[in-house]
């Protein structure tokens, strides 16, 4: 039986020691990481048809050369890495370290965002979902027949060659629960806002089917929402309850509130189990009456991407609300009680000093509201591959102020301020 050895490889600390040249006053490792369900689906999908090992480096912090002596040792005909980009430095280094018997494989959003240059330094890289792509692979490895039956995986990538659109079905309607019982919960973090101990979480959708200008959901996700059934979550979240001791949910995903019949119907089941929950929400999909139903039902915090307090760049990222849809949302959050966190932005490339100015000071005062967990400041914006943004600025070479990692990130210059002066603006008013 073929034996494959999956890895979520460690943060590059080197990336953070590099933007912190920059002000990022949020940006910083993880001290005590979020656990990873995207690699424990995988591993239940495959483990029926092969031997399966999985290693989180965010836990084990083994260096570079220490993780490619463990795979060497493990003797796998097949190592798979995940992550996002401030993982995949330490997941191409070992991959280019280990030997050319070892198959290697990347999948993920960062592979899916931009698979023509992570093929250069995996043998395989996987594009969409990958619970049933990665089956038909390893299916295809253990007959022998990896090469001929290679164009019939649908977002695999080789030699530099895209062979089909990637998979956004209807998987997730039959995707097995991840394998969580391979790691130690308690090795992640199980602590957020003032929630019942310990947090853990559960995803019920996949995708999100808005059209942000900055954000790269649009290029992983191709703009398509799926969503688990209402009862299907529910019983997740009732075996978390009993098996893990599971006192709060947190639903970690683009969007929960898209589809409003599916969150009804979800509240409902949720207040049953009494158990409390955090999730992420539109501020356009949002309302009382909904809010107050989802208080009801245990929820104890929303998580808003409110961007900025500027409409110039809310309509320039293409946010689809006004700055007077942020102020009502925070003051409808502090009407019903219900305690709220949120990213705002600044440093987007159409903003001056002024624009800067307004959205530090209004988050300075919202900071401090009553049931406010949104943090004091904002993060400064960088370019991820390949938002719309991304893409005007590899357009416009001159906007490139730092590129990290050929392409993984991005710090711009903005149309009217330097990078530099982005940062003495941060500064100024932070």
């Amino acid at each position: 039986m073929i034996k494959v050895l999956l890895i979520y490889p460690n943060q590059d600390y080197f990336a953070f020691t590099k933007l912190q040249r920059w002000k990022f006053p949020n940006i910083h490792p993880r001290l005590f990481p979020m656990i990873n369900l995207g690699m424990l689906y995988l591993v239940s999908a495959i483990k029926d048809i092969c031997k399966v090992e999985y290693i989180d480096n965010n836990i084990h912090k083994l260096s570079t050369r220490d993780l490619a002596k463990y795979i060497e040792s493990r003797k796998p005909d097949i190592v798979g890495f995940g992550g996002t980009l401030t993982e995949w430095t330490q997941a191409k280094d070992v991959s280019m370290m280990l030997s050319e018997d070892i198959i290697t494989i990347y999948g993920g959003p960062n592979a899916t965002a931009n698979p023509e240059k992570h093929v250069k330094y995996f043998d395989f890289v996987f594009r969409g979902w990958c619970e049933e792509t990665l089956r038909q692979f390893i299916i295809a490895a253990t007959k022998g027949s990896l090469i001929p039956d290679m164009a019939d995986i649908a977002g695999l990538c080789w030699n530099r060659y895209i062979v089909k659109p990637a998979l956004f079905g209807d998987e997730i309607r039959s995707t097995k629960y991840p394998a969580r019982d391979l790691v130690d919960l308690n090795s992640y973090n199980r602590k957020q806002f003032n929630c019942s101990f310990p947090v853990d979480i559960v995803v019920a959708s996949r995708g999100c089917p808005f059209d942000c200008k900055f954000c790269s959901s649009k290029s992983i996700w191709n703009r398509v929402y799926k969503k688990r059934s209402a009862e299907e979550v529910l019983w997740e979240v009732r075996y978390m309850k009993e098996v893990f001791g599971t006192k709060t949910v947190h639903f970690r995903e683009d969007n929960l509130t898209v589809n409003e019949t599916f969150l009804e119907e979800l509240c409902k089941g949720l207040k049953e189990l009494k158990i409390d929950w955090i999730c992420q929400s539109r501020i356009d999909v949002l309302n009382k009456d909904l809010v107050r139903l989802m208080k009801d039902a245990g929820c104890r915090v929303i998580c808003c991407g409110f961007e900025s307090i500027n409409d110039s760049t809310l309509e320039y990222i293409n946010k689809g609300f006004t700055s007077e849809d942020v102020i009502k949302t925070i003051e409808m959050f502090e009407e019903c009680g219900m305690f709220y966190s949120g990213g705002f932005m600044v440093g987007l490339l159409n903003e001056g000093e002024e624009e800067i100015k307004n959205t530090l000071e209004f988050v300075r005062k919202v900071s401090k509201y009553p049931h406010s967990f949104i943090p004091r400041g904002a993060g400064r914006f960088v370019c991820w591959p390949k938002s719309e943004i991304y893409n005007e600025v590899i357009n416009n070479k001159e906007l490139i102020a730092h590129n990290w990692q050929d392409g993984e990130q991005i710090i711009p210059h903005l149309y009217n301020l330097t990078a530099q002066q982005v940062e003495n603006c941060i500064t100024r008013y932070w």
